[in-house]
């Protein structure tokens, strides 16, 4: 998670925050899509599963260091990892 640390420090708005736990609803939805839209262009490559999928030892996922639920929590513990176990690239 070294990397994750790394965006955070250097990134604002990629950091986590006090103030999150007295966000409403939709102040949580905006604070997620801004922190996908940095990690999107901090880590960018030709698919968006690079971007959000490609985690260090495919252990723990990126969103798992930021406050909250990312509303990509339940694409990556479910839908990608029975794709990526399920299937062959065929």
């Amino acid at each position: 998670m070294v990397r994750e640390e790394k965006d955070m420090a250097e990134n604002p708005g990629y950091e986590n925050t006090h103030k999150f736990y007295e966000f409403t609803p939709e102040e949580v939805q905006q604070s997620w899509v801004k922190k996908m839209a940095i990690r999107k262009k901090l880590h960018s490559t030709p698919t968006v599963n690079g971007a959000f999928c490609d985690y260090e030892g495919k252990t723990i996922s990126w969103n798992n260091v930021h406050q909250g639920e990312s509303p990509l929590g339940l694409h990556q513990t479910m839908f990608y990892k029975c794709m990526e176990r399920f299937t062959t690239p065929e």
